[in-house]
Order: structure tokens, then C-alpha cells, then sequence
């Protein structure tokens, strides 16, 4: 149902009383499935009738976790604002919060390295001015 984000597809099969929470054989619900391909309508649309926003697939993940992995900013911010959990632990004892630290690193690697060289460039200029505090005091 999700993962096309066709909207009007939603709507026909929610006309039809289809169980918006039920799972597939990986626990996944429809909701899961727009998280992870950042299908806003939809997810408005299944959070809408119901679709529960902290239900649990067979890893321990919720949808948030889905969004976080797949940088769905947009539907993150949906989930949040209907009480999904950021802090919830999935089997691996990961967060949709760490999940999305570690998108942000990895599209921007760089950015950790100059965050590390100018802390290094601190901590060596400190121990510098250290030793030749020591050195003219003896």
C-alpha cells in the first residue's frame, strides 16, 4: 500500500477497511514503508486513520528508525509530533536518533574530520603552552 507513495491507492484500500496496523512477514506495517521512501501524503494519510507510530517490526525498530536510516527528514518530523519514541532501542541497542547522527556523518565525512583536527590543534596548543610554562618556571 505504501511504498509507491500513491496516495489515491491509500485512500481506496483505508475505504475498504483494511487493517492499517497490520504486519507482513518482517513486522513492517504500511507506515514503515513510507518512512523509509519519505512518502509524506501517505504517511499524513495512515497516521490519519490510526497507523501506530510506535509499533515494532521483528528487529525492534520502529518507523522513526526507518526514516532515520533513509534521511526522511520530513516524515521524522511527522512521526515526532505524534509521539514517536527517539529514543527507542532497536535490537542492535541503536536509536533513530544515532541512526541519524550516522547519516549525517556519513554524507558528510569531512565534517567529522575538521571537527577532530581543530580539537587536536586545540589540546596540542594547550600541552605547548604547558611545557614552556614548566620550562620557564625551572
Amino acid at each position: 500500500m505504501a511504498s509507491n507513495n500513491s496516495i489515491e491507492a491509500a485512500k481506496v484500500l483505508l475505504s475498504r477497511d483494511v487493517k492499517i496496523n497490520e504486519k507482513n512477514n518482517f513486522g513492517k506495517t504500511p507506515l514503515f514503508y513510507v518512512a523509509e521512501n519519505n512518502c509524506k501524503e501517505t504517511a499524513e494519510l495512515l497516521v490519519s486513520h490510526g497507523a501506530s507510530i510506535n509499533e515494532k517490526d521483528q528487529r525492534g525498530k520502529i518507523a522513526l528508525h526507518d526514516a532515520a536510516i533513509n534521511n526522511s527528514k520530513e516524515i521524522a518530523e511527522l512521526l515526532l509530533a505524534h509521539g514517536a519514541k527517539i529514543n527507542e532501542k532497536d535490537e542492535f541497542i541503536k536509536t533513530p536518533l544515532l541512526y541519524a547522527a550516522k547519516m549525517i556523518i556519513m554524507k558528510q565525512p569531512n565534517f567529522l574530520f575538521h571537527t577532530m583536527q581543530k580539537s587536536m590543534k586545540k589540546i596540542m596548543k594547550e600541552k605547548l603552552l604547558f611545557i614552556m610554562h614548566h620550562i620557564t618556571i625551572t
